[in-house]
């Protein structure tokens, strides 16, 4: 894939189209681009293989932009992450169909994990180091973000919506095995 989006940048700089200076940059969008379009095309597969297609969109809208900021965990190959990402999403559906009508079993992950992300997020990786500002910033987006699916399960709760609040419940308790596994990779790494 990269030779061919290396070429297709390498075009772009000989048409004309983008600046020689600038073509690391394309090809870094580029190559992010199509890495997003294969997530998102895998959600929807697995989730309509799992007849699961709007929890599999839901859970992954609950899980992205929270893990984002949060940090945790990170593969050390993109085929790594491609593989434990599908291996989640398939153990998160799991939990969904089967913890959708026990609403104190998702209230109770849901403060969990809630607790969790608030204390220990941003945890960095090796993988995605974060300098200081990077620190003080993603904590506080990632709080933001906590508090704003915090009232969307409250509401969902409220309004016995049980599937979407299951699905921020569950998609926030598997950051937190993320978060957790993240600090056990930290520890390791310091000794």
């Amino acid at each position: 894939m990269d030779k061919i989006l290396g070429r297709l940048t390498q075009k772009m700089v000989d048409h004309g189209t983008i600046d020689k200076a600038d073509e690391s940059i394309y090809l870094f969008g580029l190559h992010q681009g199509i890495m997003l379009f294969l997530n998102i095309i895998t959600t929807i597969i697995i989730g309509a293989l799992f007849n699961m297609l709007w929890e599999s969109i839901f859970l992954m809208a609950a899980y992205i932009p929270v893990r984002s900021y949060a940090g945790g965990y990170h593969a050390r190959t993109e085929l790594r992450c491609y593989m434990i990402s599908i291996f989640l999403l398939m153990v998160m559906l799991w939990m969904v169909h089967i913890l959708h009508e026990n609403i104190y079993i998702l209230l109770a992950m849901f403060l969990l994990a809630v607790c969790t992300i608030y204390m220990l997020s941003p945890i960095a990786d090796e993988n995605k180091p974060l300098d200081e500002l990077e620190v003080v910033v993603y904590r506080k987006r990632a709080r933001i973000l906590l508090g704003i699916e915090g009232i969307l399960f409250v509401f969902f709760i409220a309004f016995h919506f049980n599937i979407a609040a299951s699905c921020i419940a569950v998609a926030l308790f598997g950051l937190t095995f993320m978060l957790w596994i993240g600090v056990v990779k930290q520890k390791k790494q310091a000794v």
